[in-house]
């Protein structure tokens, strides 16, 4: 009751000033209470840790909040390069990084989505600097916003000089638009830009009394709840997550299949950063360790394994939460 009644709400702002004109927090903490059934599931874990002496259970929901960009203006920034072939398939280069992410098919959806083409026509060419020059960092979970936008932004320029020819035929397909315009001698390549229209500019050294007056840190905030149910030996030590439930706000998803994956994958990650992973020096406290060295390996820093997933996974992304600074939401 006390987490509902102190959660964020629409506009509110943070201590650091920035107004937080959108926040589905209560909605979603509210949803995720029904959904996994988290009053009758607390009398359970009661009555399972009162019959059960050496094995113990625990439930536990937080909420969390994420701000999108980098804070620094320059790195919320990208570029990229589309061709379009008479045969109707499109190639596709961009600044970002594919490291199982998703980008790569997020990218190829957002081009076949403003061609109007299937998936299977637009290909993705490897990332590199000669095709789009001084690429930021692929991270702070901006990739899919700033290339994304880079691809519409060329998509578009190259849709446009389409457009007469889609205008005398309406009933054309893509493949016939394209044949057209080659031999009309009609450009069939654009590149793309897109830089974030707000956050990064807070002023850390400005003299006020008032934060907000500092500027924006951050373009948007995502949201989300989760829901765990642990089992613990007590003697040894030894865990299992029984059930998790995560509602995950993305505005309106590029894919659902990847972002379902990603939040899946971040929850295992985070599982194992707070129980597992321990990053320990060699000093006068852990003499078996090799002096002055940092243990980040062997029986001293556990990853997570798919042994580790937890056996009920139950993740749900937020419905209707549109995002006019993300792209396609």
């Amino acid at each position: 009751v006390l987490i509902r009644q102190n959660l964020l709400q629409s506009g509110a702002r943070l201590p650091y000033g920035q107004l937080v004109p959108r926040s589905p927090l209560a909605a979603m903490w509210d949803k995720l209470q029904a959904d996994a059934s988290l009053a009758e599931r607390r009398t359970q874990v009661a009555e399972f840790n009162a019959r059960h002496r050496w094995r113990k259970r625990g439930l536990a929901a937080v909420p969390t909040m994420y701000g999108i960009n980098f804070p620094v203006a320059w790195l919320n920034q990208g570029s990229a390069l589309v061709h379009v072939y008479t045969d109707g398939t499109v190639l596709v280069s961009h600044g970002g990084t594919e490291m199982g992410q998703g980008l790569n098919t997020k990218m190829i959806q957002i081009a076949a989505q403003c061609f109007g083409i299937s998936v299977e026509k637009v290909h993705v060419a490897e990332s590199a600097s000669d095709k789009c020059a001084n690429s930021p960092p692929t991270a702070a979970s901006v990739g899919s916003d700033i290339h994304g936008m880079a691809v519409l932004n060329a998509c578009e320029k190259i849709k446009a000089r389409l457009a007469p020819f889609k205008a005398k035929h309406p009933d054309w397909d893509f493949h016939a638009l394209c044949e057209a315009a080659w031999f009309e001698s009609i450009d069939m390549e654009a590149t793309g830009f897109y830089s974030t229209p707000r956050g990064a500019s807070y002023d850390f050294d400005l003299e006020t009394k008032d934060n907000s007056e500092r500027g924006e840190m951050w373009n948007y905030y995502a949201f989300g709840v989760a829901a765990a149910e642990v089992e613990l030996d007590v003697l040894t030590g030894e865990y299992s997550v029984e059930r998790a439930d995560v509602i995950m706000d993305v505005g309106e998803t590029l894919s659902a299949a990847i972002d379902i994956g990603q939040v899946e994958g971040a929850f295992v990650q985070g599982m194992g950063l707070f129980t597992t992973e321990e990053l320990v020096w060699g000093d006068s406290e852990h003499p078996w360790l090799p002096q002055g060295l940092l243990s980040n390996a062997g029986p001293h820093y556990g990853i997570p394994t798919t042994a580790d997933i937890p056996k009920d996974f139950r993740v749900r992304l937020w419905a209707d939460s549109p995002n006019e600074f993300a792209v396609h939401s």
